[in-house]
């Protein structure tokens, strides 16, 4: 498998591999061509990516394993972990069982995309000291029968266990279940995918301490309680998804602080109150998405104004009162249902005062 013999390193990589390669396959055995008379840049998984090459350095070593749907139905091997190079590690749309736990101790690792398995767990990866993106969204349970297996029920993992360093984590559409931890001491993490899962009980303020985080998705869960002001204190927040859920109490004002925020989704919820006039210092907004709530009183004039909004979803809402500013209602620029609200626009047949702009 290895023409050049003075390459020990790349030849323990070989025999690392040839080791793994059952536990991988699982049943059928038949998955990879893994052997050692076949040249090991032809083994399965070692082509066709420029970005991220299965072999490379001086001298050649394993970097990548580009194994996205290849039938596997096994577990990750122990061996694995002697991939002393490895730094990406693809599985996705496989049915591999078990857990992660054997990456724990791979500081090179720096990406593992094992969505659309049967993982029954993450594991403890907090060794994996390198690792920044992990995805391991929609791992359940494919068998026809639907019994058992995959993270189905599981609860979200403990930030002691996750990668210390961890950027990017996706766990989307695992139908997990409990209370989202504690996340804080991830303070390098940009983007946190929960969306879709089975969480409960409320959004924590504790979230409001990660600085880094630009994309915070919690959408469809059956989260409660109220929005925490906390989360104002996200300067770099770009997205923030909290619709479909079963929050109450008011939109905290503290929201208007998010200066970098593009999306705001809290339609599909149970707010009360009034739309705090500070949304409208969220000069950055594209969307903006307060359907079905209970919200009330007047629409804030200062909604008008924001210039780069797309996208508005403010209907389902019978409380509002007053005018819709006019700025919301500019077809030639945003798409809104604000019609539906059967409120007259601010400035027109000489109703409202005309604050909403044009």
């Amino acid at each position: 498998a290895v023409a050049d013999r003075t390459n020990t390193g790349l030849m323990a990589d070989c025999e690392a591999l040839l080791l793994a390669k059952s536990a991988l396959e699982g049943d059928g055995g038949t998955a990879l061509n893994w052997d050692i008379m076949t040249p090991i840049d032809q083994w399965n998984g070692f082509q066709g990516h420029a970005q991220f090459p299965s072999l490379s350095g001086d001298p050649m070593r394993v970097t990548a394993l580009h194994l996205q749907r290849r039938g596997l139905n096994g577990t990750i091997p122990a061996a694995i972990a002697d991939l002393s190079e490895l730094r990406f590690l693809n599985v996705h749309s496989n049915s591999l069982t078990g857990d992660l736990s054997e990456l724990g101790s791979m500081t090179s690792l720096d990406r593992v995309t094992a969505n659309n398995n049967e993982l029954d767990s993450i594991g403890d990866l907090s060794g994996a000291t390198g690792l920044r993106i992990l995805w391991v969204h929609r791992n359940e349970d494919h068998n026809e029968d639907g019994e058992g297996g995959g993270l189905s029920g599981s609860q979200l993992p403990m930030a002691s266990t996750l990668p210390p360093n961890i950027e990017w984590l996706s766990l989307y559409d695992n139908a997990h279940t409990g209370t989202i931890p504690d996340l804080s001491s991830l303070t390098s993490l940009d983007r946190l995918y929960l969306h879709a899962n089975s969480l409960t009980g409320s959004v924590p303020a504790s979230l409001g301490d990660i600085d880094s985080l630009t994309v915070l998705h919690l959408r469809h869960n059956s989260l409660g309680g109220s929005i925490p002001g906390a989360l104002g204190d996200l300067s770099n927040l770009r997205w923030l998804t909290l619709d479909n859920n079963g929050l109450t109490g008011a939109i905290p004002a503290e929201l208007g602080s998010l200066s970098t925020l593009n999306r705001l989704y809290l339609s599909n919820n149970g707010l009360t109150g009034a739309i705090p006039s500070e949304l409208g210092d969220l000069s950055a907004l594209t969307h903006l998405l307060l359907r079905n709530n209970n919200l009330t009183g007047d629409i804030p004039s200062e909604l008008g104004d924001l210039s780069n909004l797309v996208w508005v979803r403010i209907a389902g809402n019978s409380g509002l009162t007053g005018c819709v500013p006019a700025g919301l209602t500019d077809s030639d620029t945003v798409n809104s249902d604000s019609e539906e609200l059967d409120l007259q626009v601010c400035g027109s047949n000489g109703n409202g005062n005309g604050n909403g702009g044009s």
